[in-house]
């Protein structure tokens, strides 16, 4: 089979010429001294499956999990291109299972694992219902305690769920005790109540 004369000069490549007759990757391998290989994504994913990618690169994680191994986002979801657009690979799964995810509705890990892609630890949620699954305390929290602070001016513990106002305490497990009851309340989310 002859290359056309503007694809990458690496035999079976295909891709756009980028520099120098190579696509951008092959490009990359040239000028950085590696020797120049296919890329990864050319020759592994291009008639792969979804099921053969995720037994592919991902491995049996506690309790139940299994954990994407290949590309994470920042915010350690896994990540992939399939059918020419590039997603979290948790999105894919629950597409694959249950089809197109409805506009306004997010993906939440029930098990709060985001490089978990077992479809049995997955729900389809409203972005609300998704924070109020969040577990633990934000990254700024003094207390270590989700949905408490401490209080300068009055010596003690706030306690929200929320945008709701649980109260103040004299010490920091009534606090606990009582933003977890009130997120049980007053939460949709049945996973609220677990921390």
């Amino acid at each position: 089979m002859a290359r056309s004369k503007n694809t990458c000069k690496f035999e079976g490549c295909g891709n756009p010429v980028a520099a120098w007759n190579m696509c951008n990757t092959h490009y990359k391998q040239w000028r950085n001294g590696v020797e120049l290989h296919p890329i990864y994504s050319n020759v592994v994913h291009a008639d792969a499956t979804l099921a053969e990618r995720i037994e592919r690169h991902s491995e049996p994680g506690p309790n139940g999990c299994i954990n994407w191994t290949g590309a994470l986002a920042h915010r350690g979801h896994g990540q992939m291109g399939m059918r020419g657009r590039r997603g979290y690979v948790h999105r894919f799964v629950w597409e694959a299972a249950h089809g197109t995810i409805p506009a306004g509705i997010v993906i939440d890990h029930m098990c709060r694992n985001p490089r978990c892609v077992n479809i049995e630890h997955l729900q389809a949620v409203t972005p609300k219902q998704n924070n109020e699954n969040r577990s633990g305390p934000s990254r700024i929290s003094t207390s270590g305690v989700r949905g408490v602070s401490w209080d300068k001016a009055t010596k003690s513990w706030k306690a929200r769920a929320g945008s709701v106002w649980v109260g103040r305490f004299a010490n920091l497990s009534d606090a606990e005790a009582a933003v977890s009851a009130a997120r049980r309340e007053v939460f949709t989310n049945s996973l609220a109540d677990m921390e």
